[in-house]
Parts: C-alpha cells; sequence; structure tokens
C-alpha cells in the first residue's frame, strides 16, 4: 500500500506528507493522544496473546480464544475476547497476573461481556512499554 502511494505521487510529496504527519502527531496534544490511542489499541492484543500463551488458556487442540476487537477509553484498553468450547471467564480471570505482567500494566481486570458465556472482555489498565518513569 505504502509503495502504491509512493508510486503515485512520487517519493518526495510522501516524505513530505510523511514529516508533516510526524510533525502534527509530536506537536498537536490532541493528535498525540490519538496516535497513542491506536497504537496502544493494535499493539495490546498482542501482547494480551502473549500473556495468554504464557498462562497456558487454550481449549485442548490447544487453540488460543479470539481477541477479537481493542479500543483506547483514556488509561484503559479494552479487549474483546471470544472464548472457544473448553475455555471459560475464569480461565481468563487466573491468567490476568501473566497478563499484566506481559502488558506492562498496573491492573487486568477481566469480565462477562454479555450473558453469553463464551464472551468476555479483558480490561487493561495503563498499557506501557518501553516508557521508563511513565
Amino acid at each position: 500500500m505504502v509503495l502504491l502511494v509512493v508510486r503515485l505521487v512520487g517519493a518526495a510529496a510522501f516524505s513530505l506528507l510523511a514529516a508533516v504527519i510526524a510533525l502534527l502527531v509530536a506537536l498537536v496534544p490532541p493528535v498525540r493522544l490519538v496516535a497513542v490511542g491506536l497504537l496502544l489499541a493494535v499493539v495490546t492484543p498482542h501482547r494480551v496473546r502473549s500473556g495468554l500463551v504464557q498462562a497456558g488458556v487454550t481449549d485442548r487442540s490447544g487453540r488460543l480464544p479470539w481477541l477479537v476487537f481493542a479500543r483506547y477509553h483514556g488509561n484503559v484498553v479494552m479487549v474483546r475476547v471470544w472464548l472457544r468450547s473448553g475455555t471459560t471467564p475464569e480461565d481468563l480471570q487466573r491468567a490476568a497476573p501473566l497478563i499484566r505482567s506481559a502488558c506492562g500494566a498496573s491492573d487486568v481486570e477481566v469480565a462477562r461481556l454479555s450473558p453469553r458465556y463464551d464472551r468476555a472482555v479483558v480490561i487493561v489498565a495503563r498499557p506501557r512499554w518501553g516508557w521508563p518513569g511513565r
């Protein structure tokens, strides 16, 4: 996709556009908050998946639950989880300390999303990676 844009507009125009976007992210706090939120919404499910692997939350075939959707809300990232047959929200609750460690979070909570027993949400409070002192 990036190569197609570079091909269509040229390398100089693409570089200028990238520099303007980077400058906006660096200098405008609302744009920076949106960019950080998008980054955390992309990275957090991968870190939650890593915590689930370490905790061994799988069905009998060794498959992990589906991490369907992530949304950033202030200092919290909410990851929607669809559980496979053989896994329960209690399995996620037992895995919370390992998920917290994998995400570098201050707290992780697991809640049932609906009356359906195969849906849950993992709430990761203040996830951070690579930002010492924060």
